[in-house]
């Protein structure tokens, strides 16, 4: 009987005539909201008005995005899915912007993480967890976490929460928000936070072997002033250089550790065991890297590359 009544209003079965209430609403956003799921009602809805599927609501939400957010059950989820692929729009690449759209909207609402982790659960429904989308994920990830930091003004805790869930659903696929966090740090002067800057960089500060290092730039960052004057403002994009600078500096003097190693292992395989006896193991090991050329080599690289660093006070291998 529903079916009949739906069928029979006028502009049933086009896209022309939505149905739309006053925040944009259809018959199908409404029902994706419900508490209650039948898929019988799925059924019949898109049966009737297979145009509801991708009518956007005021907040340029579509039906889909509720069954997301909702958490609801996968066997409705996988029903509205098909029919979406059995009636598609005629805009290219659909299922992207779906996507996008889902994203988006939820980093502007701050919804809940599993939200997230649902939505790319999902995705497979439209062949959007293929390695080839990859680049898609990044994209739309970076993009929400700007709206996460800027306009939901999310905690450290949920955007770091929201960048975890990218690296573990797609673990080959880099993240890469250093471009991102130097951005907020030369565009934002309101409400701003010093996490804003560390996410960006903290993989590369993570990777430093030397422990004094990594403190020395965590502590630098968090003096990032968070005031909104022009002052300040001109202030943390000084010390976002100093520690860039400094960042730069670190990693090139631990990538030249490397170099001394080969240097000193070069050594020790030249002598011979008569010089080991002589001297014992543990002071031959010293003896090699001490003599080994890199007290010459290294301080030539260092000054070539602008950077301040003893190598040959520098216990090789004890970095922190």
């Amino acid at each position: 009987e529903l079916s009949s009544e739906i069928a029979s209003r006028p502009g049933a079965g086009s896209r022309e005539y939505p149905h739309q209430d006053c925040l944009g609403m259809t018959p199908l956003h409404i029902l994706a909201c419900s508490t209650k799921q039948r898929s019988e009602m799925y059924r019949i809805m898109v049966k009737c008005n297979p145009g509801y599927l991708f009518i956007q609501d005021k907040w340029g939400a579509r039906p889909f995005l509720y069954l997301i957010w909702g958490r609801a059950p996968k066997e409705i989820v996988q029903l509205v899915a098909n029919a979406m692929k059995i009636h598609p729009p005629v805009e290219d690449d659909w299922e992207s912007d779906l996507y996008y759209s889902i994203v988006a909207t939820f980093a502007r609402a701050a919804a809940p993480l599993v939200c997230y982790e649902y939505a790319i659960e999902m995705a497979k429904l439209f062949d959007l967890n293929d390695e080839r989308r990859y680049p898609f994920w990044a994209s739309s990830w970076r993009h929400a976490v700007e709206t996460l930091c800027v306009e939901s003004h999310a905690s450290r805790e949920y955007v770091e929460g929201f960048i975890q869930i990218f690296r573990t659903s797609f673990p080959k696929t880099k993240l890469d928000l250093e471009l991102l966090s130097v951005t907020l740090v030369r565009r934002e002067k309101f409400c701003f936070k010093p996490f804003w800057f560390e996410i960006g960089v903290g993989d590369r500060i993570s990777k430093l072997h030397n422990q004094t290092w990594r403190i020395e730039l965590g502590r630098t960052i968090q003096t990032f002033p968070s005031q909104s004057s022009e002052r300040d403002h001109q202030q943390r994009v000084d010390i976002m250089n100093r520690v860039l600078t400094k960042l730069a500096e670190y990693e090139s003097i631990q990538r030249l550790w490397v170099v001394e190693l080969a240097f000193w292992k070069h050594r020790i395989h030249d002598e011979s065991d008569e010089k080991i006896d002589n001297v014992g193991e543990r002071d031959f090991r010293e003896w090699c890297r001490v003599t080994s050329g890199s007290d010459i080599v290294l301080p030539c690289v260092m000054s070539y590359l602008h950077v301040d660093y003893n190598f040959t006070r520098a216990p090789t291998g004890r970095q922190g």
